[in-house]
């Protein structure tokens, strides 16, 4: 079975972590970037300066990010609370921001209901969270 998963923040390393994962068990279903629209997602995904162009057709249909017919829902928001994981059914967020990065889960278990949080950067300490 699939996992529905769900990216925040789509910067580099979110970007990299959606090409890795789309043709695998993964499902990615939402995204959710502060910085930029999902005009320049689309953009940035197509054409990497390291990794070159991907070989997926990417365009945008609303507020929507689409690569390849499949949709991505796509928001701004500046809180992981602000996201309703859950609305979404997702099984996993993977946190691509950089912003938990001491070793504690963020606040009040701020995915909302997802099974698992990945965190895609290093901790202070090294350790996992």
């Amino acid at each position: 079975m699939r996992k529905r998963v769900a990216i925040n923040g789509f910067g580099r390393m979110g970007r990299l972590a959606l090409r890795a994962s789309w043709n695998s068990i993964f499902d990615i279903v939402h995204i959710n970037e502060l910085n930029g629209d999902v005009h320049a997602a689309a953009h940035l995904l197509s054409f990497d300066s390291i990794h070159g162009k991907w070989h997926k057709e990417v365009t945008v249909t609303d507020n929507t990010l689409v690569i390849d017919n499949k949709k991505i829902s796509y928001s701004s928001n500046e809180s992981i609370n602000d996201t309703d994981w859950k609305s979404y059914g997702i099984d996993i967020v993977v946190d691509c921001t950089g912003n938990f990065r001491h070793c504690q889960r963020p606040e009040q278990d701020e995915r909302q209901e997802c099974n698992q949080t990945i965190n895609a950067g290093t901790t202070s300490t090294g350790k996992t969270l």
